[in-house]
C-alpha cells in the first residue's frame, strides 16, 4: 500500500475512535509552530524578531521574557489565538527561532496558520543559513 494511503487509513482510525487530531491539545484547541536556525545570538534575535514579526501579530507583544535559557515574546491575537516567539541557543552562532500559535479553536485553520507563519519568517531572511 502506498505510504499516503497508509497514513490516510490511519488517521481515519484515530479519528472514528476520539483520538486527538494532528496538532490537538488537551483543551480541544489546535496549535501550530515553524521554526528556522537564524545566525545570531539569542536575545539579538528576540529583539529582533519582535521589531520584525509586530507588523504580522498587530503590534507590540504582550509579554516577553529575556531569560537565558530561552527568550520568548507572547502575542494575544484577535480570538484569543496566541502567537508565541521563542529563540533556542544553537551551535555555531545560530539559534533556532520558533514562531507559534496556540488556541486555534478549528481544525481548519492550522494549515492557513502554518502558511502564515512561513510567510511571516521572509522578514528574517537576511539572518537564514
Amino acid at each position: 500500500m502506498p505510504e499516503w494511503w497508509a497514513q490516510s487509513i490511519t488517521v481515519r482510525y484515530e479519528q472514528a475512535r476520539g483520538m486527538p487530531l494532528p496538532g490537538q491539545q488537551d483543551d480541544g484547541t489546535f496549535s501550530v509552530a515553524v521554526s528556522r536556525s537564524l545566525r545570531g545570538e539569542p536575545l539579538e534575535l528576540l529583539d529582533l524578531g519582535v521589531e520584525r514579526f509586530a507588523p504580522f501579530a498587530g503590534g507590540d507583544p504582550e509579554a516577553t521574557s529575556r531569560t537565558a535559557g530561552h527568550p520568548t515574546a507572547l502575542w494575544r491575537l484577535e480570538g484569543d489565538v496566541r502567537l508565541e516567539l521563542t529563540v533556542s541557543p544553537g551551535a555555531g552562532g545560530t539559534c533556532v527561532v520558533t514562531l507559534a500559535q496556540s488556541r486555534l479553536r478549528l481544525p481548519e485553520r492550522v494549515e492557513p496558520a502554518r502558511e502564515a507563519l512561513i510567510r511571516a519568517f521572509r522578514v528574517m531572511g537576511d539572518r537564514q543559513n
